[in-house]
């Protein structure tokens, strides 16, 4: 499916088209950036079995061509909130897809 994420920053609105491919049989799903400034990173998602239940695999590629000079501290703070980004908007798309579904 195409998935169109649009981001409202201070300076503009930013558009994002991704393409998911979803695996149900695998309960899993991998997402590609095809546009905007991290054009290319891909994202692996996976849900695993375990003995409370099961838990979600993440594998994530981000690509940041203007962010290639970033110290290790830096990189850390940007991956917590690239992760946090990513699970709220896997929420809003849950949330949108339960709608679509009644």
């Amino acid at each position: 499916m195409l998935l169109i994420d649009t981001i409202q920053t201070d300076k503009n609105t930013l558009e994002k088209q991704k393409i998911v491919h979803l695996y149900p049989d695998r309960l899993s799903w991998v997402l590609t950036h095809i546009t905007g400034p991290t054009k290319y990173s891909q994202f692996r998602y996976e849900i695993l079995p375990d003995t409370s239940g099961c838990h979600l695999n993440y594998d994530a590629l981000q690509i940041e061509h203007e962010k290639d000079s970033l110290s290790p501290d830096e990189q850390l703070q940007l991956a917590k909130m690239l992760c946090k980004k990513d699970s709220d908007m896997w929420q809003l798309l849950a949330k949108a897809m339960e709608q679509e579904l009644k």
